[in-house]
């Protein structure tokens, strides 16, 4: 599989290759950077969530307001939480001289910001989300100054394994439905994106114990920069092989301009 529009680099190691898996592509700003918090709440995916809020929530809601602040509550371990989240608007593009961005988050509702019950009096709403579709969503909103936007994510440290070692680093987690793995989805391979380009290229091979990963459908997930959303692509398998649709594709990862990525 070879797929443009995950801009993101070099190779990392098999994550999973046999797990079954039914869960997971740039830069986003404002308001979208919220709705990665619903996700993180909510989805107990393969891959994490932008922000990790807390696991196994239920009853999930979410409101935002005119300062740049989110409430979330869910209940979770039997207990109704009230998470107040700000800061982290706009991710910021990969640079090896600052930290990526992040929500400040206090579990007290507020109390560790304003000294009282601000989740209360919060009196924010949630507005029609209209941006770029959103892998895994649950709750979306859109605050009063949302927009959107777009640039290449990828990372400058990373162990031998392809773990990421800065807050800019990313994997693609790849899937592959109906394989040799077995029937449904099931992890094919995860894998960094590209300094300084984002791009990355992939072929189903066998490699290592684990066999071609050849499926009817493949997906390839990876989660969004700083806080912003996890973004997924899914398309069919391209079928027998066409030497029209190769010739094609190596046209495609020659534009990428990535020296990693070599056509045919």
């Amino acid at each position: 599989m070879r797929k443009k529009g995950y801009h993101h680099r070099g190779l990392a190691g098999p994550k999973g290759p046999t797990e079954s898996v039914d869960t997971p592509h740039q830069v986003r700003r404002s308001v979208v950077l919220l709705l990665s918090l619903v996700v993180a709440c909510a989805a107990a995916t393969a891959a994490h969530a932008s922000q990790l809020i807390d696991r196994n929530a239920n009853d999930v809601s979410l409101s935002v307001n005119d300062k740049g602040e989110a409430l979330i509550t869910y209940t979770a371990g039997g207990r109704v939480r009230h998470v107040l989240a700000w800061g982290a608007v706009n991710a910021i593009a990969p640079t090896p001289s600052r930290q990526q961005v992040a929500f400040h988050l206090d579990y007290a509702g507020g109390w560790g910001k304003y000294h009282r019950d601000y989740w209360k009096t919060f009196g924010g709403s949630c507005g029609a989300y209209d941006g770029p579709p959103l892998a895994w969503q649950v709750l979306a909103c859109k605050a009063p100054d949302g927009s959107y936007g777009g640039t290449a994510v990828y990372g400058y440290r990373s162990t031998s394994s392809g773990a990421p070692l800065d807050t800019f680093g990313r994997n693609v987690y790849v899937d592959t439905f109906d394989s040799q793995y077995g029937p449904g989805w099931h992890r094919e391979n995860s894998f960094l994106t590209h300094t300084g380009t984002g791009a990355f290229c992939y072929s189903f091979n066998p490699h290592g114990a684990h066999p071609a990963g050849k499926g009817l459908k493949y997906r390839a997930t990876v989660e969004g920069p700083g806080v912003t959303p996890d973004v997924m692509w899914e398309g069919v398998s391209p079928g027998s092989y066409s030497r029209a649709a190769d010739a094609q594709a190596n046209t495609a990862i020659a534009n990428l301009d990535d020296r990693q990525c070599k056509p045919n």
